[in-house]
Order: C-alpha cells, then structure tokens, then sequence
C-alpha cells in the first residue's frame, strides 16, 4: 500500500491546524512486503479521508475499508505495546537476579547491512575445528573459535600476548564482532537474495563458462556460501575444486555437492580463509567478495591472503579487476523522506497534545549523517561518473585498502538540485565480461549508495570540486567511514562524514 506522496503532502498542507484530526493510516514499505510504518494523516471531516483514500495507490476507496484498515492497526500497535512491556519486565527482573548477560544481543543479529554471499573465514558448526568435506579431499582446517567470519579475521596476523591487556581486549572484541558476522551468513534466505540476483549470478556464470582458465584447472572459491561458483566450475571441467566457507552454511554446501554428484571434484572446507591449509597450489581463484560500495564488510583481504599464500604465479583472478565509481545525484526520495519525517513529529501535538517538534530537525540532520543503499533512477544521476579506485586484483595489497583517498572534479548536467553523491561499481572477469552495479544497468542486490548532502542548485556545466577518502572504522573493522569534502562552482567547502554500518541498507521509503 504505498501514497501518492506528492498529492498527499498537498492535501496535508490544506487542512488548517486548529480543525484535524489524526487517523493512522497504513504504509507497506517499498521493498519489503508486510513491513508496516505508521504515517500520521490529518484530516478535517469525513469528506477529507475519502480524498485521501481516493489519491492512495492500491487502497480501496470504501470508507469501510478505511475503518479496517484503522482497526488493525490499533490491534497491532496494542500488541507492539503489550509484547515491548513484557520484554523490559523480563530484562527488569533478569538484572534484579543479578544474572551475566543482561540486555546483550543475541550474536546473530547483524544488523540490515548485510552484503551478500559466501564469505571465506571460519564459522564453526557443531564439528569445532574439524573440516567438512565434500568428498573427494582429505584437507581439513583447523578452526581456533566457534564462529562465523566472513573475511579475515582481525587477529589474523597475531599480535603478540606480551603487548599488554589492551591488545588481548582488541582482538576479543574484534572475535566477537567477526563471529556475530559469520552467524548472519548462515541465514538461507540471505544466500537466496543473492542467488536470485540473476545480473550477479548469471554474470560469474558465463565468466566461468565461457573462459578456458577453469577447464582441467585447480580451483579456491573463498567464501562459497551455498557452493554454487564451485558447482559452476565443476561443471566447466575443472579438474579440483576447495570450496572455503566459514560460516554454517558449509554444511548445506557439503550436501548440495553430493546431491549434485560433484563430491569427486569439490572439497568443501568450513574455516576461515586465512586458516584453512590447502593440500596444493591452485590456478584459480573465484569470489564473491564485494560489498555495498564494493569495500563494505571487509572481505576482500581474506580473498588476496588466499592469493598470495595458494595462487600458482600466473594464475587466474575471477573477477581481475574492480572500479567504484561516484557521480553528483538528485535522489527524489530524500526529499520525500525528510518531508514525512518532519511532519511526523510536529503532527503529535496534535495526537497526544505533546509538543515533539523539536525532534524534528534532528532526525533530518540525523539522516544526512549516514550512508544510504538505495536504487538510484538513471535520470537521477546529474553528472558522468569519475573512478574513485581501480583495483588491480592481481597485484593489489591489502594494506593498500586500509584508506582510499580521490580527488574529484565533476561537472552538472544540465539545470537540477543537487542533494547527493551516488557510488556504484564495477567488477572485470578475465576474457572481458563485466559485473556492474550501475544506475545505467539492471537492478542488483547491492543497489547503489547515496551520500546525502545539503541541497544547492546546479546550472549546466556547474563544477563541484573536491575530496572523497573512505576508510576503515577502528571500532569494527567490518564498517567504513566515508569523508567528502567539495566546492560548488568554487565557493565555500563544504565537509561531510559518513558512517557506514548495520543502518545503511534503509531503502524503505
């Protein structure tokens, strides 16, 4: 059930203040079916909710309907309320108990950032420290933790015990957050997303098939989620396959391959990449490793350890080569989302004579201070695009990622408003295929990430000039923080920080 934003925003400034009243209407999110947010709509008299109804997509224009609509709402916000009592009266008497653990959340929750697919580091099931194999191999890793890492691990390298109490804590802490990660990607429904994602799928697909490099070859698919890039290349002849996964869903990869009848070729081994000891070297490696804004999650270092410790010299990268791209942005639903969020909280004064309007401009502010993952229109985008990195896959280091820093110069197309910067990428596959996450293409997964800026008015040819760095966060290794500073048409700078975590992905409006 989704409005006519513009109309309704119409409607709503009509209604004189002293002569509403609230009714709480019901609007599915864009994305996600079932996902319910309250709006709040002002109304003067019956006649008014029936123009509402009547400007609404996909809502019946019955005053009957409305009534329902109305009720099952205060029917689901009266349970909201009784469960969210319930739930602080446990964790009450669970801290008046004095038990250990209070209030933490559960290791699993991630948050809904979650990029897709197969990660390569160690998520232990059950069978702590054993591997689990496909047939075929007699390789194992051995695993230290229980859990879930999709990259490397942070004290991969290891740090020296005799450092100090600090340095023990860091590690602990950066356990925790890599095992919380691992647990996400033991979800089934987060591998469907991505392997329903047919630009995705079918693009490392023909990359595998259509190239010699796999035939009679060794192959290390890092991070191989559900198994099916090793499936893949089995079918394309490959000669071996070590499929390297971390987390749970290495048990249902196991199951697929013998189901498939492809346990003489894929080894499946459930541990970290940067711990799981291969029985030879291989001509291959293929991953899936990018994230929103091709670096979030921090996974492609697990990829190049596994380069540089188990690829033959001359081997094969898949994909080679990755470029994130930024162009200047007019995203129509900022300005939506800023309006409903400002009329949400200066409309409760109106629903419980409580004056909450100061709230308002914080919550704005607040959401131009983090990255978005959203589809941006092709007729959105108000410049051509610059590279902000162009990886070399088969040469990079890892440190090399710690901080990219590009400077810009990107010129308007014609006259618009400016209130964003939209990234995507690209990624290269050896004998010319191509992945790309561009406006321009077919929706993906990854979708594209907005910075939202302060709006300016762009002419033709206007010029915005400056500075765009992303780098890792210390708190959590698996974040980014992305800093913009720029210039339009050469006046004041301008300077933007941006955090990218579990909130980004809110593509809801």
């Amino acid at each position: 059930m989704r409005y006519d934003e513009q109309k309704y925003q119409r409607l709503m400034r009509e209604v004189r203040c002293e002569e509403i009243k609230a009714v709480e209407v019901v609007r599915l999110g864009r994305r996600e079916e079932g996902r319910r947010r309250p709006l709040l709509v002002k109304l003067d008299n019956e006649q008014r909710k029936y123009e509402v109804l009547k400007n609404a997509k996909n809502l019946k224009n019955t005053k009957e309907e409305w009534a329902k609509r109305v009720q099952i709402t205060k029917d689901l916000t009266i349970r909201e309320r009784e469960e969210t009592r319930k739930a602080l009266e446990a964790l009450r008497e669970k801290r008046e108990r004095g038990e250990q653990g209070w209030g933490r959340r559960g290791s699993g929750n991630t948050g809904s950032c979650k990029q897709p697919d197969n990660r390569g580091e160690s998520n232990m099931s059950e069978t702590e420290g054993v591997a689990v194999e496909a047939g075929g191999g007699v390789m194992g890793c051995q695993v230290t933790q229980q859990p879930q890492t999709k990259k490397r691990r942070a004290s991969e390298n290891g740090i020296n015990t005799a450092e100090g109490e600090e340095e023990k804590n860091g590690m602990a802490e950066k356990a925790k957050i890599d095992e919380s990660y691992f647990a996400s990607y033991s979800d089934i429904e987060l591998h469907r997303t991505m392997i329903e994602d047919s630009v995705r799928t079918n693009a490392y697909q023909q990359a595998i098939f259509q190239n010699l490099d796999v035939s009679g070859k060794v192959v290390a698919d890092v991070g191989c989620g559900t198994g099916i890039l090793s499936m893949f290349c089995a079918q394309a002849g490959a000669k071996r396959v070590y499929a390297i996964e971390a987390s749970k869903i290495a048990v249902h990869a196991r199951q697929l391959v013998h189901a498939n009848g492809l346990q003489d070729i894929i080894t499946v081994l459930q541990g970290k990449a940067e711990e799981v000891e291969l029985p030879e070297k291989v001509d291959v490696v293929v991953s899936e490793w990018m994230g929103y804004m091709l670096l979030y999650e921090t996974m492609l270092p697990s990829v190049l350890y596994v380069r540089d410790k188990w690829l033959k010299p001359g081997g094969k990268m898949y994909p080679e080569r990755a470029v994130l791209y930024m162009a200047l942005g007019e995203a129509q639903w900022i300005t939506k989302y800023e309006e409903g969020t400002y009329d949400f909280w200066v409309s409760l004064n109106h629903v419980y004579d409580l004056d909450m309007s100061l709230l308002a401009d914080h919550a704005v502010s607040r959401y131009k201070d983090v990255v978005h993952v959203h589809m941006v229109a092709q007729e959105d985008v108000l410049s051509f695009p610059t590279a902000v990195c162009d990886l070399d896959l088969t040469t990079i280091s890892v440190d090399a990622l710690h901080k990219i820093s590009c400077p810009f110069s990107l010129s308007s197309m014609g006259s618009r408003q400016l209130n964003s910067v939209v990234l995507w990428f690209d990624v290269f596959f050896p004998g010319g295929h191509k992945l790309s996450t561009s406006p321009d293409n077919e929706d993906t997964h990854w979708q594209n990430t907005v910075l939202p800026l302060a709006t300016a008015p762009l002419r033709q040819d206007t010029q915005v000039k400056g500075q765009l760095t992303i780098t890792q966060d210390l708190s959590n290794h698996r974040f980014l923080n992305v800093d913009l500073n720029y210039r339009v048409d050469g006046g004041e700078e301008i300077t933007r920080t941006y955090k990218m975590d579990d909130n980004c992905n809110d593509n809801d409006f």
